[in-house]
């Protein structure tokens, strides 16, 4: 089973009060309904604006990200992006999202971008050269409310996104 079902678990709890068992409801996460590209970098045929839609949004947006790597400095340098993710409650997130040549080493998805991004401002990882009172400066400074988008990272449902990592320290 995937971290987004929303089928019913077959563990049930017990309801004391009421002496018998109810089954568990697995939390019914918001999904992706749009997400916009802006390339924003690069040859001046390779930028432009993409609008992917629908259930598949994710997986055809991540589609043109890898196919526009190929085209993305293998210098070590990077293509700038805009990308706008609308989900089906209408939150918004916009973020900039950075193209690198597969020939790096350095690619990573667009769901792996905002998963470390909110990750990060939730504090459930914060990079090991980084120190906690670092973090806490950062935060303050940006007014970013880690509780808020400790409760994005589990209501949002973005690929590979687990609600029920801890606190680490990337390596």
């Amino acid at each position: 089973m995937n971290d987004f079902s929303d089928e019913e678990s077959t563990q049930p709890f017990a309801d004391h009060k009421h002496n018998h068992f109810k089954p568990l409801k697995r939390q019914t996460h918001c999904k992706a309904i749009k997400i916009t590209v802006h390339r924003v970098e690069g040859q001046i045929v390779d930028c432009e604006r993409l609008v992917f839609t629908g259930e598949n949004c994710w997986r055809e947006a991540e589609g043109f990200l890898y196919v526009s790597a190929f085209a993305a400095p293998s210098n070590g340098g990077y293509d700038k992006c805009d990308v706008s993710i609308t989900f089906e409650d209408r939150f918004v997130f916009q973020t900039r999202y950075d193209i690198v040549h597969h020939n790096t080493g350095k690619f990573e998805s667009l769901a792996t971008a905002v998963k470390r991004e909110w990750q990060f401002k939730a504090g459930r990882s914060i990079p090991s050269m980084i120190s906690h009172a670092r973090w806490q400066t950062y935060i303050r400074e940006l007014h970013i409310d880690p509780m808020l988008w400790a409760k994005r990272c589990d209501q949002y449902a973005v690929p590979g996104l687990k609600t029920d990592e801890g606190v680490r320290r990337e390596q």
